[in-house]
């Protein structure tokens, strides 16, 4: 059986079938270290390297010097075997074989590294073995279009050859360009994959926002709740944070479409589609230009195409 997950520095999305039909869902990619009796762990601790860890939605819930954000490479090698039990935990599943993941192309250096750190570990004495098929960024969310083209949410998609992904993440911005309904591989590089132009921008602004106005400390992932929420709640007080969000969204829109057509000026004029896909798809205007696309649930594009990839 084949699990699905697009790792992120925000969250980490998974997709799997369960004979039956197709399950997604997402988790915080976010761990926190906790003190646990190693002989008698919690039911919801996972122990790693003889580290005791909350994972996801309970790591945010922990103290902020225990938490720790996957915010960098590094850190996404070292703890996305912790991302993928928890996964495997939360939905039960037993009979995991394979693991279709992607990694951006800003990182292919490293893939041979994080392709190892992901195939065999142990945590809380279970051993984990998978068979790994890692894909760049943004591949998966062209399997997912050409995968599901009579769905109506890719129906503008029909008949198009030539068509541009832009895959807007936590941290990167990953391009994956399409000719005569080709993935053209020689284009996948770190020469179309940006870092720090992702969603943490608009979530780091925040950061500094509510710090500045409320003298309180967020993590990058409760500021990244705190937009999809129009606020947050504090001690049981909602504070409305509806223009301060329409702001950084309008901004960081801006900022992000000056930054493409600067690069990518002539793809934007030739190009049948742009498709804006991943979660900072959301931010997008699709009036912007008549050629742009964005989907529904564009953040699980990725690891849908992902499950469905065919490696033969």
């Amino acid at each position: 059986m084949r699990l699905a997950l697009d790792i992120g520095f925000g969250h980490t999305k998974y997709a799997y079938h369960d004979g039956k039909q197709m399950i997604i869902g997402k988790i915080p990619s976010v761990v926190a270290t906790t003190v646990e009796n190693l002989d008698d762990l919690s039911s919801d601790v996972l122990e790693y390297d003889g580290t005791t860890y909350y994972v996801g939605n309970l790591a945010l819930k922990s103290k902020k010097k225990d938490i720790i954000e996957i915010d960098d490479y590094e850190k996404l090698e070292t703890y996305s075997p912790l991302l993928i039990a928890q996964v495997i935990k939360e939905n039960n599943i037993t009979d995991i074989t394979e693991i279709s993941c992607g990694l951006s192309p800003a990182h292919k250096d490293n893939n041979a590294a994080y392709k190892s750190a992901i195939e065999h570990f142990i945590i809380s004495k279970n051993e984990y073995n998978f068979k790994i098929s890692l894909l760049p960024q943004g591949v998966g969310a062209v399997k997912c279009i050409q995968g599901n083209i009579d769905n109506k949410n890719f129906s503008s998609m029909k008949g198009v050859k030539d068509y541009l992904i832009v895959d807007i993440g936590f941290n990167t911005t990953d391009m994956v360009f399409v000719f005569g309904g080709n993935i053209q591989k020689g284009k996948i590089s770190k020469d179309n994959s940006f870092e720090n132009t992702g969603v943490t921008v608009i979530a780091k602004n925040m950061q500094d926002h509510i710090r500045k106005e409320y003298d309180k400390s967020m993590t990058i992932d409760q500021c990244l709740e705190t937009i999809m929420k129009n606020g947050f709640l504090h001690r049981g007080e909602w504070f409305d944070m509806t223009d301060v969000v329409a702001k950084f969204k309008y901004e960081y829109a801006k900022q992000t479409m000056n930054f493409l057509e600067k690069n990518y000026g002539d793809e934007f004029d030739n190009m049948e589609k742009v498709c804006f896909v991943g979660g900072g798809a959301y931010f997008i205007d699709k009036n912007y230009a008549k050629n742009i696309e964005v989907f529904e649930n564009s953040e699980y594009m990725n690891v849908i195409g992902n499950l469905i990839f065919d490696n033969k």
